[in-house]
């Protein structure tokens, strides 16, 4: 096959290039969790805790979340009914007046942990934690003289959103290591940015694009290989 024109696809890393390890678990064990927001104001935030379970057979479970509150710690608890192999529960939380999460130079960028438990019998309860910055984000597309609007509202905020495109920093991506992540996400904050954009065939640590970008007050959006962002608004993924 020929391979004139690929360029550095020809290059890009194959076979096996990330750690391994193998994972022993019984009964229960947590596949993955994510807080899905479902609407959040100053006033209250409507979240639902996403864990997906993987169960070796069938039978009850219980399953928690812990995160804290105004200084206070909370606890939400569910015993369910799993199946054998994959259960998704969702588990409802409200959080009155939040610590409203913004972009950089609107506001600051507090971040909730929330940790997630599940276990079945006496089997000790497998833990996973995730970080979530609260914030609603709107795109408004409204009719104007010009055709439509593009704007993007966080927490109410209009915001003129300044950024730039994340391309693969390198063309074997094991050689790209944590401190690259940072010191680019630090040069775009330094820059006074406050969006980042993902190329769609970039490959990017998601602990360390994701988590670093809340941190350094921006948005992490992904959009396809075409000019265009399309008419979805860039969302910080949590």
């Amino acid at each position: 096959m020929s391979t004139a024109g690929i360029g550095v696809r020809a290059l890009v890393t194959s076979g096996i290039w990330k750690p391994l390890r193998i994972e022993a678990w019984n009964k229960v064990r947590i596949a993955d969790f994510a807080i899905r927001q479902r609407d959040v104001s100053r006033e209250v935030a409507h979240l639902d805790a996403e864990v997906e379970i993987e169960a070796a057979s069938a039978g009850p479970a219980k399953v928690s979340v812990q995160y804290s509150d105004q200084g206070k710690p909370v606890t939400e608890t569910a015993t369910v009914s799993v199946h054998a192999g994959r259960n998704v529960i969702d588990l409802p939380i409200e959080i009155r007046q939040p610590k409203l999460w913004f972009p950089a130079g609107y506001g600051e960028q507090p971040l909730y942990e929330f940790t997630a438990q599940a276990g079945a019998g006496v089997q000790p309860a497998e833990q996973r934690k995730v970080k979530a910055g609260l914030r609603s984000i709107v795109l408004h597309r409204e009719l104007d003289k010009w055709g439509r609007s593009f704007e993007l509202v966080v927490n109410g905020i209009p915001v003129f959103a300044k950024g730039a495109d994340v391309i693969p920093f390198d063309s074997f991506p094991n050689r790209v290591t944590t401190a690259d992540y940072r010191r680019i996400l630090q040069s775009a904050r330094d820059a006074n940015m406050n969006m980042i954009r993902h190329w769609a065939a970039a490959i990017t640590r998601r602990t360390s694009s994701t988590q670093s970008a809340m941190s350094w007050a921006s948005w992490s959006g992904r959009t396809s290989c075409s000019a265009t962002t399309g008419s979805r608004a860039p969302m910080l993924s949590s």
